[in-house]
């Protein structure tokens, strides 16, 4: 996790931590920005979520999304998942493309929550 301020998703991602999910222990890391290419590269990274991204890790992500890795952002164009401020409501929208382009499956249950399907 990449999130240089702090904010409110990242506080109810810390409180991931220890949890199970699918039968596997949830593992959350808060990386600084000098770490993230070698956590990106790491086999052991399955998601990525990054906070408001500037354009300094920007260029990780997009390298994360060349691999099997689930990119989380609150970016409106970085990402497979999206985060968006709707009616002051937290949604998300899906980028269909970058989930195609990290070889991931998105279920179709999670699709129809989405906000938005984008497939640019």
């Amino acid at each position: 996790m990449y999130s240089p301020n702090n904010s409110a998703v990242s506080k109810v991602l810390e409180g991931a931590q220890g949890k199970k999910a699918q039968g596997r222990e949830v593992k959350v890391v808060a990386y600084p920005l000098h770490k993230l290419e070698y956590t990106i590269n790491s086999a052991g990274c399955n998601i990525l979520y990054v906070g408001e991204c500037d354009s300094s890790c920007e260029r990780l992500v997009l390298k994360a999304a060349r691999k099997p890795i689930l990119t989380i952002s609150e970016r409106k164009d970085v990402g497979i998942v999206r985060f968006v401020e709707i009616s002051s409501r937290v949604r998300f929208s899906i980028n269909k493309e970058d989930t195609d382009r990290a070889g991931l499956k998105i279920s179709s249950h999670v699709l129809d929550l989405a906000v938005d399907v984008d497939n640019e």
